[in-house]
């Protein structure tokens, strides 16, 4: 009996013991994944913190493609790399403010320029729409120095406006498109004192597309097709006005026609004002075919000066309307327009002036399969007709010629 019951001890001893090691076991097992948790979370942290030292100093411009696209993956991206560019726009007005002196605007859009292509990035983000549209307005005000301590222009040129307009025009009508309730009023009312502000001092390149399509937003469908009805009125009036004051100083037609093209060319900045508000291309595209149409009148004789202040202007804005057309439509086909530019300018080319929409018709024509081999052939029937007429002419001068020599020599024998 004492041996059985000190087996039974030992039996228990080991039991508990062995209890003891599993419940050990078990508790370092359980300690392992709390501890790879705090490990990942201070991780995770560092890594955050890593970010934010990369970002506010500018750092992830210079860095790899993929080594951005882990930044711009980690939860809050967006604000943190849209804080950062409005550190940077901050930093650079600032040097630049403290140190100019005697120099010029420009270097403040220059400086501001490069941060485009960082606000364009942050667009794209999927929380980051909202905060580009209001940081590029920001940048835009950042542009240019005191009004009264600087000179606006160097040389006329501000490599910030452009981009900087064209972006604020594409998160413009993405924020009316994927967010319908954002209003625009207040964002358009405090860009309008911008723009007339710096319109004031010279500087018209200072977001005008995006003003006016704003503009469109807030004021609706209807004022857009105001501004087209008011404009086509205006030029329609201004075309009889001067067809009235030639007839009243009996001037001729083709010199009238140098004057209406002048006469036409205070339009065209309305008809550009009108292709940026929203609906407004097509608009734009048949007034300033309207305008064009309106820059001359029926003419006799030859012309003796064939400069036309408005052609050059017309056709480089028609360009514009049509490819901007073009990108968003893509069978658009302005048939009519056309063949009604190709009567007019083959008119014109009779008085010597060849620069009537020339390249708008180039293009369009260039959108029609065969237009251009028909029109080529055309114009060598045309040539071979007049070729042949002359030739008949010249035939027929021989012949009288000819018959006035044999005149002329009878004559002579008659007289001897």
């Amino acid at each position: 009996m004492p041996s059985v019951k000190r087996s039974n001890s030992a039996a228990n001893l080991g039991a508990v013991q062995n209890i003891r090691s599993k419940s050990v076991k078990l508790e370092q097992q359980e300690e392992v994944p709390v501890q790879v948790d705090d490990e990942l979370t201070q991780l995770k942290a560092q890594i955050a913190e890593l970010h934010g030292f990369i970002i506010k100093n500018g750092l992830n411009i210079k860095a790899t493609e993929s080594i951005r696209k882990q930044l711009e993956a980690y939860p809050g991206a967006e604000q943190r790399l849209d804080e950062a560019i409005r550190h940077w726009i901050q930093k650079a007005y600032k040097k630049l403010d403290q140190v100019l002196v005697n120099h010029y605007a420009d270097e403040f859009s220059k400086a501001m320029a490069v941060f485009i292509p960082e606000i364009q990035r942050l667009s794209e983000m999927p929380a980051g729409l909202e905060l580009a549209f209001h940081t590029i307005i920001d940048l835009g005000n950042h542009s240019y120095g005191s009004l009264s301590t600087y000179d606006w222009s160097a040389y006329g040129e501000r490599p910030s406006d452009g981009p900087a307009d064209a972006l604020l025009v594409k998160l413009s009508k993405r924020m009316k498109n994927e967010n319908p309730d954002f209003e625009f009023d207040e964002t358009q009312r405090l860009l309008k004192d911008e723009v007339d502000r710096l319109r004031s001092k010279g500087i018209e390149t200072f977001f005008p597309a995006s003003y006016e399509l704003m503009w469109s937003f807030v004021q609706g469908p209807e004022a857009v097709r105001s501004v087209y009805d008011a404009c086509k009125l205006e030029i329609t009036e201004t075309h009889e006005r001067c067809v009235k004051d030639m007839c009243a100083t009996k001037s001729r037609p083709y010199r009238h026609s140098c004057d209406l093209s002048s006469e036409m060319t205070k339009f065209i900045p309305t008809v550009q004002r009108l292709s940026n508000m929203e609906g407004g291309q097509h608009l734009a595209f048949d007034l300033i075919l309207y305008l064009g149409r309106q820059s001359y009148t029926e003419m006799a004789g030859r012309s003796s000066s064939t400069y036309r202040e408005s052609d050059q202007m017309a056709d480089k804005l028609l360009l514009e309307i049509a490819k901007a057309i073009k990108e968003n439509e893509e069978y658009f086909l302005p048939l009519d327009a056309i063949e009604r530019l190709k009567n007019e300018i083959e008119y014109l080319a009779e008085y010597k002036i060849t620069t009537y929409f020339s390249k708008s018709f180039a293009l369009f024509s260039s959108w029609v399969p065969n237009l251009a081999n028909e029109m080529a052939e055309d114009y060598m029937n045309e040539v071979k007709t007049k070729i042949q007429k002359a030739h008949k002419t010249q035939i027929m001068r021989l012949k009288v010629s000819k018959s006035d020599g044999m005149f002329q020599h009878r004559i002579g024998l008659a007289r001897r």
